[in-house]
């Protein structure tokens, strides 16, 4: 392992163009704003200012609002400023009216060079409401001249040797460990700092391969691969789950799995049928959210309201699957079954994220949600179309190996070729489509936390032709029939 001292990655120079660079616009955000093009320097300095300049359309007349810009190192947040729209561009701009914005950010002295840079800018009206949010990623940072004679030094093989000192190491710790709400003792900071640049230096390498996904520190960027998967995952089923489910519920898969119509796109998180994400904390219930999300939608597509449906309850009360310790998604659908019904989120909230699971359970203190009974459940075929065919209908519970760091510090973009099929982790299906990129996905909600992945969603390949598709996901798909 290399020293905190002198963690080295050897890695490619991110080339930025000087003039005009290439941006995406955040996940499901809008561009009233207009922005069109994005000018950055050749190259920013660490402890020096960047001048971001923006080129901008406005879709409509926009008068007072505020310009936030962020700066990120591999996920961390290491740089932001909120600025008024009068300070960087014109007070009051009419429709569709070429313009300019100017903005100047000073950038850390500490901040490491060399790593994966981002840039993000959100621009709200008046009333906070966005109107626009761009990421530019691929912003190259060098460091200062004066910085003790370190200097990026080429290779034989033309690449950079991107060298971090101890100093910017415990600068990126502090805003890692900021920024998610981290405390450690003196001990616990120096072993987690320890992994924290282990962790840092595998994602670095894999973001300067060129992947068509990419990773970032996150909240778990602290914890090594055996410490993560031993509380984060509890699906049970491992490469060929055998269900212990009374068939008196289980309704066959009459799917031809040969339909031509299907929709080329599907999302039902954009389509009302999805709560917010969730998070299961330190706890191995991952089934109970892959269970929930998938009654959630069948319930807003039998009856047109969105209920967000207790974890909790399965947790305490299911007692054929183990609570933190893991279980099935098709278990806890004959439980829901059985029981006439689920509680919903409200009445018997989800307590057990620090790893505790009181096997006591509640179920006589809330009100089961009428109608939430399923009348059966069905085990989708291990086929493709099969699958699509189930999520062009509904949301749909799914089993995945995640046991990688692909899955751990997982960004964004379509995760390919990372993953085996050895279950276990539920998450839920919740569309398909197309990325920019032209490669097929699957959309999949997470139970994470909204700070990881896409908002908490991640997109898998699809059309990966091997057993199970790619993280056998489709090995364990299932979904109640209402």
């Amino acid at each position: 392992m290399r020293t905190l001292a002198a963690l080295t990655v050897a890695a490619g120079l991110v080339a930025t163009a000087q003039g005009k660079v290439s941006f995406e616009m955040c996940s499901d955000a809008l561009n009233d704003f207009g922005i069109e093009d994005v000018i950055l320097p050749e190259f920013a300095v660490a402890g020096e200012k960047i001048a971001v300049e923006l080129v901008q359309r406005p879709n409509r007349a926009i008068g007072k609002g505020h310009v936030r810009v962020e700066v990120d190192v591999e996920g961390v947040k290491v740089a932001h400023e909120t600025y008024e729209l009068c300070e960087v561009a014109e007070c009051h701009m009419s429709a569709h009216t070429l313009g300019k914005s100017m903005i100047w950010l000073s950038l850390p002295q500490a901040m490491p060079a060399g790593f994966e840079t981002s840039i993000k800018v959100i621009v709200n009206d008046h009333n906070g409401a966005q109107l626009s949010c761009i990421d530019v990623s691929g912003v190259q940072v060098q460091k200062p001249s004066n910085n003790g004679g370190k200097v990026l030094r080429a290779t034989a093989e033309g690449d950079k040797e991107l060298s971090l000192s101890r100093n910017e190491l415990e600068f990126l710790f502090d805003k890692w460990a900021r920024e998610f709400g981290h405390k450690f003792s003196v001990a616990e900071t120096v072993k987690h700092m320890r992994t924290f640049a282990e962790n840092l230096e595998q994602i670095a390498l894999h973001n300067k391969a060129g992947h068509s996904f990419t990773l970032g520190l996150n909240e778990f960027a602290h914890l090594s691969q055996e410490e993560f998967a031993a509380t984060h995952f509890g699906f049970k089923g491992g490469e060929t789950p055998e269900l212990t489910v009374d068939r008196e519920f289980y309704q066959l898969d009459v799917s031809t799995g040969a339909l031509t119509d299907l929709p080329e796109e599907v999302d039902w998180s954009k389509k009302g049928a999805v709560t917010p994400v969730k998070n299961q904390g330190s706890c191995g219930s991952c089934w109970s959210f892959s269970t929930t999300g998938a009654l959630e939608g069948a319930y807003y597509l039998k009856t047109g309201k969105l209920v967000s449906f207790s974890e909790q309850e399965l947790v305490n009360c299911d007692h054929v699957d183990q609570g933190c310790n893991g279980g099935l998604m098709d278990n806890a659908f004959r439980w829901i079954i059985e029981n006439g019904g689920l509680c919903s989120e409200e009445d018997y909230p989800y307590k057990s994220g620090s790893g505790f699971a009181p096997r006591t359970c509640k179920v006589d203190s809330c009100s089961t949600v009428e109608g939430s009974a399923p009348q059966s459940f069905v085990d989708v075929k291990h086929s493709e179309m099969s699958l699509e065919e189930a999520v062009a209908q509904q949301p749909v519970a799914i089993a995945i190996e995640a046991d990688q760091l692909a899955f751990q510090f997982y960004r964004k973009g379509v995760l390919v070729g990372s993953c085996g099929s050895r279950l276990d982790h539920g998450v839920l299906a919740v569309g398909y489509g197309t990325w920019t990129d032209g490669k097929k996905y699957w959309k999949v909600k997470n139970s994470w936390g909204g700070t990881w992945g896409m908002n908490g969603y991640i997109l898998i390949q699809r059309g990966k032709h091997v057993r199970g598709g790619e993280c056998g996901l489709l090995l364990s798909a299932s979904y109640p029939v209402l």
